[in-house]
C-alpha cells in the first residue's frame, strides 16, 4: 500500500535497484516492483542475514518501523 501511496505524492522517487536479498527469487513476480520502490526509499532494508522473507511473518515493531519512515519521507 505504501508504495502504489508514493505514486499520489509529489515526491521525487530514487531509480530503481537491483534487488539483492539471498531469497529475492522468491519475491513473486506481481510484488517485486513494490518491494523495489519501497528498499529504494528505504522504507524497508531486509533482514541482518541479507534476507527479505518474502513469506514471513513481520512484527509489530517492524510494521511500526515502516510506517514512521514513510511518515518521515511524506513530511520532509
Amino acid at each position: 500500500m505504501m508504495a502504489r501511496a508514493t505514486s499520489l505524492l509529489n515526491k521525487p522517487i530514487p531509480s530503481p535497484i537491483q534487488l539483492t536479498f539471498k531469497d529475492a527469487k522468491a519475491i513473486p513476480n506481481w510484488a517485486k516492483d513494490d518491494i523495489n520502490k519501497i528498499v529504494s526509499l528505504g522504507f524497508m532494508n531486509g533482514y541482518p542475514d541479507q534476507t527479505f522473507k518474502p513469506y514471513g511473518h513481520g512484527t509489530r515493531a517492524e510494521a511500526a518501523v515502516v510506517i514512521k519512515r514513510f511518515y518521515d519521507w511524506v513530511h520532509q
